[in-house]
């Protein structure tokens, strides 16, 4: 895919990428020919596609008919790929978290070996 000029917004991401997704798999089909069918403008669409901006209900239901795909088959697309983002965001958390650990442990274990060494430094202070 090439890389975007504009960063999706937050919220649209997932919709723009299963836009991207079906016209990648649909040969021939292009964000004209979406418009086209549609009856959307072109405008319009290529705003979907980069993340600009949220269709309306109105608006989501005919870009459906421009993908060539029944509205709940849309939905599905999309929440498919709002819990493939999701997942990806938790594993990412639990990367961060597992390494937060990780980082508290080491602190721990250098926090005794430095309370083992003033003991025994003072210790060693006591018997002289």
């Amino acid at each position: 895919m090439p890389e975007r000029k504009s960063k999706p917004l937050p919220g649209n991401v997932a919709l723009a990428k299963v836009i991207e997704q079906r016209l990648a798999e649909k040969p021939g089909m292009t964000q004209a020919s979406v418009a086209e069918r549609s009856k959307l403008s072109y405008e319009s669409v290529n705003k979907y596609v980069r993340g600009q901006v949220a269709p309306s209900y109105a608006r989501f239901m005919q870009l459906a008919r421009g993908l060539e795909l029944k509205p709940k088959e849309l939905m599905a697309r999309l929440e498919d790929e709002q819990g493939a983002d999701a997942a990806a965001g938790d594993a990412d958390a639990d990367g961060a978290d597992a390494a937060a650990d990780d980082a508290g442990a080491a602190a721990d274990d250098a926090g005794a070996a430095a309370d083992d060494a003033g003991a025994a430094a003072g210790g060693a202070d006591a018997a002289q």
